[in-house]
């Protein structure tokens, strides 16, 4: 977070006037990086002006939208900073750091002298009448990715060109397809220990162990996906795809159709 303190010709003392303060100290946090010398403040008298008394005769010609003009020149050397903390803020002044994006933050006396104080009682949300929401944010999660584990069957190890159409129960293996947020990010494959048995009710078990998300057929019976449907397991129709990867893609387009009850009256 980018801070800005108007601050005095010693570059610590806080300046009271925004508009007139000889310099501005920019801080990365409580670092600081700079003081920018104000060019605005050159055109007034000084310590007069800095306790918020009057305008030289410079200014006197100025209408309101020049006076705004001549502030959005002085400022834009202060883009890209996040918040000023400022005892007075005029209104063309407040006007101006707006348009820059730079929000405002009242100090009060008693804040503090000096721009290091400031900045210290900002940054731990200790300035009188300080908003919460004032004070530095805390990070933002990282936003959690979406992961599925998808099962098809398959008759041969190799991997995602595996070819599919195998009975899921007697399938010699079981490819497993981890999607994060849509791409397949691992690809492992198991052998089916119970292919040999043929049993519905074994390979629903066997399935289940590999804790899927999803389980992509080309073909199963009523029995079995509704012992599917009982544990909780979403099981989509496939009948077309080759091989396993041509099967994911499908699955990430959205076009394989959930399972309602059996597809095969065999099984």
């Amino acid at each position: 977070m980018k801070i800005i303190v108007p601050v005095g010709d010693d570059k610590q003392t806080v300046f009271k006037r925004t508009g007139r303060a000889p310099f501005f100290n920019i801080y990365e946090d409580d670092k600081l990086l700079e003081s920018l010398e104000n060019s605005h403040a050159s055109h007034h008298d000084g310590e007069g002006h800095g306790d918020g008394h009057g305008h030289d005769h410079s200014h006197e010609h100025l209408d309101d939208h020049e006076h705004l003009n001549e502030h959005k020149k002085d400022v834009e050397m202060l883009r890209g900073c996040d918040v000023i903390l400022a005892q007075a803020v005029g209104e063309h002044m407040a006007e101006a750091l707006k348009s820059v994006g730079i929000n405002i933050i009242k100090l009060r006396a008693e804040d503090g002298a000096s721009a290091d104080e400031v900045i210290a009682k900002f940054l731990n949300n200790a300035l009188k009448k300080q908003k919460k929401s004032d004070a530095k944010p805390e990070p933002k999660p990282e936003p959690k990715l979406e992961s599925k584990r998808l099962i098809f069957p398959t008759n041969e190890n190799m991997g995602y060109l595996s070819k599919r159409g195998a009975h899921f129960g007697k399938a010699k293996f079981y490819t497993i397809i981890t999607l994060t947020d849509g791409v397949m990010a691992d690809v492992e494959v198991v052998e089916n220990q119970g292919h040999n048995a043929g049993a519905c009710g074994n390979a629903v078990s066997n399935i289940m162990a590999l804790n899927p998300d999803a389980l992509i057929v080309g073909g199963i019976g009523s029995s079995p996906a509704q012992g599917f449907a009982n544990a909780g397991l979403d099981v989509y129709f496939d009948g077309e795809s080759e091989n396993v990867k041509e099967s994911v893609d499908k699955f990430v387009a959205n076009k394989p159709e959930k399972v309602n009850g059996g597809t095969c009256s065999t099984h």
